[in-house]
Formats: C-alpha cells, structure tokens, sequence
C-alpha cells in the first residue's frame, strides 16, 4: 500500500472551467501540494477508487489515488482516465480501481477513502477528487552512517606498495594493528573479484583455506571468499599490496577484510565459516552472506546489537581494504582473553536487510550520476543529478527493477532529455508497466545499440 499523505479537501466551486484551468506540469509551487480538484454535480452511482501511474511533461513521474461516481469500475477508469489526460498527462496506465467497500477491504487502515466519498457525497460540491503523489526517490549521496552502540570504526589510508618498494607487509600494517608476540596477518579475499585467484593461491606456498566447504568448495571455488594466512616476505603477500600494471598486482584490483591474531588458520576459518550461509529471521530461509564485502560491515555497522556484532567479529579486530580507502572495526567491549565466546548464530533480521537494500540503492544512485556526468558532460552536476532522480522515479513507477534496465532508461534519458518517452513514440511502451520488463529492456537496448 503506498503511504498517502494527509488529504486536504478543497471547497468546490460550481464552475468546471475554474478546475481546468489548473496546472498540472509537475513544476514550480503546484509541485509544493501535488493536488486538484474536478468539480460538478454528484449523482447517484457508487464510489469507485483507482490508483494511476502518469508521466509528466518534464519526466517526472506522479502516482494517483483517484475517486470517481460511476455506474462500474470499466466506466470509472475510462472517466478518470479520460480527465487526468485533458490535464497535459503522459501515459496514464491503471493499477487498480475497486467499489468503496472492497477498498477498504483490501486497505483497511486507509483513512483517506472514507473523506473522499464523504467528499463526493456532498450534493452539488465534489463529485471527483484525486491527490497525486510524487514517487520517493531513490536518494543520491548522504550523510556518514551514525555511530554504532557495538562497534568501534575508525577509517585510515594506506599507501600501496611499487615496484621496487623495500617496505614489508609488518610495515605496512603495523600502524593499525595493535602488534602482538607470536601474531600473524590473514586476507579474505572474494573470488569473483579475482580470476584464477584460486590457482593463483594454490601456487602461492601459503596456507590457505576456502570457506566454502564440501561440493561447494569445488562447484563455487571461482566464486567463494579465500583465507589466507600472509607471510610478510613471500611474493603473493607483496603482490597483495602493490599498485601496479601486472595483473598479478592485485591492489585495486579487489577488496578484502584483513586482521590479525595469535589463532591458527583453522580457528579463523572456523568463525569466519559459519557467516557464509546465514538464516533470516522472519522466515528462516538459508541465505549466502557475502559478510566478506566491506561495503556489507559498514550497512550494518549502525544497526548490530551487541549479540549480533560479537557474532559477526568473533573476538578480532578487522580492516576493510577497498583501494587507498580503509576502516578499522572492533567491538566497543572486547571479550575478555581466555573466555569462551558466546557462539550463538547471526541471524539477518529485517531491519539489517532493509539497511543493506537502501545503501545498495544509493550505491547504485552514485553510479549512475558518475555514468551521466561522463556521457552528457555539459550537464552541471545538479541538472545530472536531477535527471538521475527522475529516472529512479520512473523506473519505480513503471516496474524497471533490474539495474541494467534502469542504468539504460538513464542513459537514455541523457541522450534525449528526461521527457524523452513522452516525445518519441518508439519508447512510449516503456511507460506501461502491463508490459513485461524483458519486452521493455529489449526496447532499451535495442536503441543504446544504435547510439
């Protein structure tokens, strides 16, 4: 159910004419309510509610609840319909329209029906009434995630080795880790970011253990996260962190959680293993968690209790490395030494798939914006900004989900200005979400082909 704003009934005058002189082109103070109002005389019919997708003259997008008086639901989209394109919008396409009462059925704690049909009830005022809502967009940038109740962070920069550097991997990383007698340092690393890293850790010397464990380890090895533990002098640790041309100089070229302890392989492996396939709360589904991405540490960083948090960081203190940019965790209370850890499982709850979701999201916002200012370099960084905003509001209005969908109505949306589907009949299809994304993405990429 979409969370409608607060419904603000306006006193109705008899003359029509008066309500379709009203703009509606999403810009300037109408943009501030987002509302109007259709006046005339109510009949007796039943109330019948709908919500409508419409396309604006300038891209933007406006979903609809509408109330009509009509004989049916087929004559109240058609009259609905009908009135909202007098208006100058786009593409107008149904979700729904249902009777009053079966409305409130299937919302009931929507309030907003009950004022619209006493609205409409009244003789001689408001016989049609529809609110229009700008979609949420997907936010594009924002401010660093707050500070955890459980976790310790602190962010620092490396600098990587070069060709010819005589800096070791202790005096690299001995700046950040506390040093410890008898310690040594262990990568995780992603195989999906490497090629060949299996192999490439197979020839290494060092030892080495996949999470993955069973058929997996063999099915999903070019996929799976690779403990390693590091020997400061051998080439595979060097090449780890230096900066370079030859792509078996791996800086920059992958992330991975780095830390440093006393235990051997097999006890680190041991906790790290047991984060690969996590349950979710709600449902129980088993689900591969990919805790290993740095990018997934700092989604959940503000949310973890500290049950969860000591779950999930066992008794280390772990760095983030992505490039030149690293963060450092460790729970706000360490265990004390020599005490058993509490192993109970870490569960991914709603609130922390929700977290990761919206971070993806944002992630994915930053890219775009990256892509446009590259394509269309006239653009200032707000008008770039703006059209990537409207082009998230679409795609969510019309059903695009997949990245590759929106990333191409995007460009195109770059190529041929944010109110592109209203002006070329070619891509009008786009704005009909009846129509299955995979019809629609073949319209996409069928014309970035051809730019």
């Amino acid at each position: 159910m979409i969370g409608f704003p607060k419904l603000q009934l306006v006193e109705a005058s008899r003359a029509m004419a008066g309500a379709s002189r009203t703009s509606f082109d999403g810009s300037g103070d109408r943009a501030q309510g987002d509302r109007f109002v259709f006046y005339g005389k109510c009949h007796s019919m039943d109330l019948y509610l709908g919500i409508f997708f419409c396309l604006m003259s300038n891209g933007s997008t406006r979903r609809i609840v509408a109330g009509v008086r009509s004989s049916n639901a087929e004559a109240a989209q058609e009259s609905i319909s009908t009135r909202l394109g007098v208006h100058g919008l786009g593409p107008i396409t149904c979700e729904t329209v249902l009777a009053e009462s079966h409305w409130q059925q299937r919302y009931p704690d929507d309030r907003h029906a009950i004022r619209m049909s006493a609205a409409c009830c009244v003789k001689d005022r408001v016989s049609f009434l529809e609110h229009a809502l700008v979609l949420p967009g997907q936010p594009i940038g924002g401010p660093e995630a707050p500070d955890s109740p459980a976790i310790l962070t602190k962010p620092f920069e490396i600098e990587p080795l070069r060709t010819g550097d005589k800096r070791d991997l202790d005096e690299l990383l001995d700046p950040y880790f506390k040093p410890v007698e008898g310690s040594a340092y262990y990568a995780l690393l992603d195989a999906a970011m490497v090629p060949n890293l299996p192999d490439m850790i197979e020839a290494s010397g060092l030892e080495y253990r996949c999470l993955f464990k069973g058929d997996a380890s063999l099915e999903l090895r070019d996929v799976a996260p690779w403990l390693i533990r590091l020997e400061p002098e051998t080439a595979f640790a060097r090449d780890l962190f230096t900066k370079g041309d030859a792509p078996w100089m791996l800086w920059g070229r992958t992330t991975m959680l780095a830390l440093r302890t006393t235990h051997g392989i097999d006890q680190v492996a041991s906790h790290f293993r047991r984060l690969t396939r996590i349950r979710t709360e709600t449902d129980e589904r088993w689900l591969f968690f990919r805790f290993y991405d740095p990018e997934t540490l700092e989604d959940l960083r503000p949310l973890l209790a500290e049950d969860d948090a000591r779950a999930l960081l066992g008794c280390y203190q772990i760095a983030t490395l992505a490039g030149s940019s690293a963060r450092l965790y460790k729970l706000r209370e360490p265990p004390v030494q020599g005490t058993n850890l509490q192993r109970s499982p870490f569960l991914l709850r709603a609130n922390y798939m929700e977290a990761m979701a919206s971070r993806q999201k944002r992630r994915f916002a930053e890219d775009l914006l990256r892509d446009v200012q590259d394509y269309a370099r006239s653009l200032s960084l707000e008008e770039a900004r703006q059209l990537v905003q409207v082009a998230l509001e679409f795609c969510a209005g019309v059903g695009l989900e997949q990245k590759d969908s929106i990333a191409g109505y995007t460009m195109l949306s770059a190529r041929y200005g944010v109110d592109f589907v209203l002006r070329m009949a070619t891509f009008q299809p786009l704005a009909d979400p009846r129509r299955s994304e995979r019809e629609r993405k073949t319209i996409i990429h069928s014309a970035l082909n051809e730019i």
